[in-house]
């Protein structure tokens, strides 16, 4: 039981490049009145022993037989293939035998010695144990495909050296067998009740079955990775149908991705307001109070300051004593002896001192216009409170003077 523990020296994938031409040897001889050529490929051990086992020597015996080479032929032109190591290793098992034994029998002797020379005695007992009990399909291999390695690595294996003897038919097809996974197996025994012992079941027979699983679970993971794209497509679309991260391509890759991730937040924040129905937009923004010392923003066209305006309601009270008519200090600034005309002035007239000029439009003209407005409320007010008078009706309000108080006869108030 050595044969266990040896590595065996030839595994599932070759050692070799099968698309690549090979280097080849020629003969040609005239046999029977016609010419006959053939080529060998070149073995120097850069591709392995199953490119010895399966392609050398299985084209040199077509050349052989086909060019009817004598015994002395043979042996000549087998060297002649031979190169680096394999020409030494030929070269040791060849001198075991003189020139007189160099028969065809022998040959095939020298041959075989030559791999033991090389991997060691028993190399097809190992080769047998590793295809029986070590061999698997690999997951991305077609079961066509192994049938085929599965295939090759026998035929080579055949041609070493050991004392095991080749599997028979049923023991071949429960080697061959063996190599699925069990989920695999399970499923060829419930279709088949006898198994591999029915005599019609054959290796192809059972490549049949695990290649229709096989393409199955392959149509299966390909729908499932479509499915995750367009997930994954879909997830990296704006709600407005446009591609996150759909930047310049031409740009490095540190900023493709800070593009896409801002892309992303600004995709969420638009889906949570959207979710939210806006209600983010509905919130009262904290109004800051108008200042007096700061233009009027009810009257934008006016040149006066908010603490100046009637509709300032710090000057609730001043407006109503202006309005009834009660004079003070300030009333008689800026206004002239006809109501309701502003006094004739003007700007000073120093053109040394823009800045005098200044201070004219900014504080004496505002003035002017708040009295022509006071001048101009008074008169309609006049208008409004005299037939309420001659009625006996109070027209004076703290309320306003277009309201009536609640002490009078008629007023709303």
């Amino acid at each position: 039981m050595a044969h266990k523990d040896k590595h065996p020296c030839m595994d599932y994938v070759r050692a070799w490049d099968t698309s690549k031409v090979e280097d080849y040897e020629k003969f040609q001889k005239n046999a029977n009145g016609s010419e006959h050529r053939a080529r060998v490929p070149i073995a120097d051990g850069s591709k392995g022993l199953e490119h010895l086992l399966s392609v050398v020597w299985e084209d040199f015996d077509k050349a052989r037989t086909r060019l009817v080479w004598t015994p002395r032929e043979t042996w000549s032109n087998f060297e002649q293939c031979m190169h680096g190591n394999y020409l030494e290793f030929w070269q040791n098992a060849r001198d075991k035998y003189a020139v007189d034994q160099r028969t065809a029998p022998n040959f095939l002797k020298v041959r075989l010695n030559m791999t033991v020379l090389m991997k060691g005695p028993g190399q097809r007992d190992t080769m047998f144990y590793y295809i029986q009990n070590k061999m698997h399909k690999p997951d991305e291999v077609a079961p066509q495909e192994h049938l085929m390695r599965h295939m090759a690595l026998m035929r080579a294996s055949k041609k070493l050296q050991g004392s095991k003897d080749p599997p028979s038919q049923k023991e071949e097809k429960d080697w061959y067998i063996s190599q699925y996974n069990q989920s695999w197996r399970d499923q060829y025994d419930m279709k088949h009740d006898e198994g591999i012992s029915d005599p019609n079941q054959s290796l192809v027979t059972i490549t049949v079955f695990m290649q229709k699983i096989f393409d199955r679970k392959r149509r299966k993971k390909t729908r499932q990775a479509q499915l995750h794209s367009k997930k994954r497509k879909h997830k990296g679309r704006s709600p407005n149908g446009s591609s996150s991260g759909s930047g310049s391509e031409s740009s490095g890759g540190d900023d493709h991705q800070d593009s896409k991730s801002s892309s992303s937040k600004r995709d969420r924040s638009q889906n949570k307001q959207h979710r939210s129905g806006g209600k983010n937009n509905n919130k009262k923004k904290k109004v800051e109070p108008l200042n007096d010392n700061e233009p009027c923003q009810v009257h934008p066209s006016g040149r006066h300051l908010w603490g100046q305006c009637y509709s300032n309601p710090k000057n609730k009270h001043t407006n109503l004593q202006r309005a009834h008519g009660s004079n003070g200090p300030d009333n008689n600034q800026g206004r002239s002896n006809n109501p309701g005309q502003l006094n004739n002035q003007g700007p000073p007239n120093n053109q040394d001192s823009k800045h005098t000029q200044c201070n004219y439009w900014a504080n004496e003209r505002p003035n002017q216009r708040q009295d022509l407005l006071e001048s101009a409320i008074e008169q309609q007010l006049a208008d409004l409170v005299e037939p309420w008078d001659q009625d006996g009706i109070i027209s004076a309000c703290s309320a306003g003077p277009r309201s009536l108080c609640t002490n009078a006869r008629g007023c709303e108030h």
